[in-house]
């Protein structure tokens, strides 16, 4: 299929987030060859963003140039390997950034409320914990996480019923896992959410407008509950 759509280097930059000067170096390695309009300059197709698109997931993933270019340029059995690869590389860093995202959150609630009775119940319930138990709970987290990220991104609003059940849900995942988790004390983190940059990115990573849409969640699932 012949693409419709055409890009200058500078159009494909800024949808990117790219450099031209990024541009020009995968051009000239073969990375991203790209055409020569009329008038000499670079043009790029919807096939070469998706492709942009896929070198800057492997390089995300701190894979070298090189690599990357057997990765993309693979087909068949070579391709569905690199995906598999790719997969396997985002599992393990999905998995280092929830670890990442937990201890802040233990670091937050700490400075928080360190002195009191919830943080000592949550410093017994994590010392009891087995592995099957910690990965439990970052299964558990990352599907509530994913499921507000879909109701916001087909159109529901944070005032939704459906967003307003998943905000509960978190408040009980935190209640049964942590430590005692009132609705009070879950509006008070989703100020944290969005008050705390690392909280905002990490919700910002998995969908643009994610942290405030679960913080207004909880804060109107705290209302409904008073």
């Amino acid at each position: 299929m012949t693409d419709t759509k055409t890009y200058k280097a500078k159009q494909l930059a800024d949808l990117t987030g790219v450099t031209v000067r990024t541009l020009h170096h995968y051009d000239s390695i073969g990375l991203l060859p790209a055409r020569r309009g009329p008038n000499g300059y670079r043009e790029y197709g919807e096939a070469d963003l998706e492709r942009l698109r896929e070198v800057l997931l492997w390089r995300g993933l701190g894979t070298p140039l090189a690599a990357i270019a057997r990765y993309v340029h693979a087909t068949g059995e070579l391709r569905r390997e690199a995906l598999e690869t790719q997969r396997t590389l985002l599992v393990a860093q999905a998995r280092v950034v929830g670890d990442q995202l937990e201890a802040l959150e233990q670091m937050e609630v700490q400075e928080r409320w360190g002195d009191t009775e919830a943080y000592r119940v949550s410093q017994r319930r994590a010392a009891s914990r087995t592995p099957e138990q910690w990965r439990q709970i970052r299964e558990e987290g990352r599907r509530l996480e994913v499921d507000m990220a879909a109701l916001m991104q087909r159109g529901h609003t944070p005032t939704a019923t459906e967003a307003l059940e998943l905000a509960e849900q978190m408040r009980l995942h935190i209640d049964r896992w942590f430590y005692p988790c009132s609705h009070a004390m879950h509006g008070q983190l989703a100020e944290m959410y969005m008050t705390d940059g690392r909280f905002r990115d990490h919700y910002e990573a998995l969908s643009p407008g994610l942290a405030g849409f679960v913080a207004a969640a909880i804060v109107e699932n705290q209302r409904s509950n008073r």
